[in-house]
Order: C-alpha cells, then sequence, then structure tokens
C-alpha cells in the first residue's frame, strides 16, 4: 500500500499473517473478547496465576471444550455467564479473561 503526502511517498504492507503463522482471523482470542451465542474451543489458559488456572479446571474448563458466551451482566459486562459441554456457568470477566479460544469447527 503506497500513502502520498505533499510529494513524500510512504510504502507499507498491510499484514495479513500473525507472527505465530495463522491467518490473523484464526488466533486465540479471549473469552470476554466473544459477542453472545458465538460457539468456540477452549484454546488453553493465559493466566499468570497458577492457582487461577487451577480453579478454571476444577470447574471443568479443559482445552478441546467447546464454550460458548450466553450472557454479560448490566455493568462492565461482569459477570458473565457460559455454556461448557452443556452446563450454564457463571464466571467474573476476570477469570474469563484468562481463557484462550477460537472458532468452533461444525
Amino acid at each position: 500500500m503506497t500513502l502520498v503526502t505533499n510529494r513524500v511517498s510512504f510504502s507499507f504492507a498491510v499484514a495479513t499473517n500473525s507472527h505465530y503463522g495463522k491467518p490473523m482471523s484464526q488466533m486465540p482470542t479471549r473469552l470476554t473478547d466473544l459477542a453472545r451465542s458465538t460457539s468456540t474451543r477452549i484454546l488453553g489458559f493465559s493466566s499468570a496465576d497458577e492457582k487461577l488456572e487451577i480453579r478454571l479446571r476444577d470447574i471443568g474448563f479443559a482445552e478441546g471444550d467447546r464454550v460458548e458466551p450466553l450472557h454479560f451482566g448490566l455493568f462492565g459486562r461482569n459477570p458473565m455467564s457460559v455454556r461448557l459441554n452443556g452446563a450454564i456457568i457463571a464466571l467474573r470477566r476476570e477469570d474469563a479473561a484468562a481463557i484462550l479460544v477460537e472458532p468452533a469447527n461444525t
């Protein structure tokens, strides 16, 4: 792409792939960034807090499971409810932000 301003030309490339080699549309997303009723699959956890990851796993979150945001709270979209393998679970937004997801293959 080229941009010309006052006789100065700038050229730059528009990135279509991430530094992970995947198209940017297929990059992991946080569960909190999704719209309602978006079916996704859990890729992993991004929290540096090991206790939070253990707590999420105890609740039932695991890699490969299907998860779908159902409802967000009125104030700050907190808490949120999700469907996880058929069960409905309420999560604090801070906890849900540690869950990385990708679009589910139907």
